[in-house]
């Protein structure tokens, strides 16, 4: 089972370079990301936070989406709608 989803999802480049494009539709996606990032800046541990927060029920999908946007802002990874 998916926890989310996150309503509109969050899009971010794949590669930080803009070329791919990818879509994160929930906590899981929006974990799985977190881990791959280089950069671990205050944005990305209050994002990393957030999911472990949903997966304990503690946290809410959309606090989780708000979070990942900051922490893929802050990674130069969010792309525009």
């Amino acid at each position: 089972m998916l926890l989310g989803p996150f309503h509109p999802p969050v899009p971010i480049s794949a590669t930080g370079e803009g070329e791919a494009r990818n879509n994160i539709k929930h906590v899981q996606a929006a974990r799985e990301q977190l881990l791959q990032w280089i950069k671990r800046g205050p944005e990305w541990y209050l994002a990393a936070d957030a999911c472990l927060g949903a997966i304990e029920g503690k946290v809410t999908p959309n606090e989780v989406r708000k979070a990942f946007i900051e922490a893929a802002r802050e990674e130069g990874r969010l792309l525009s709608d």
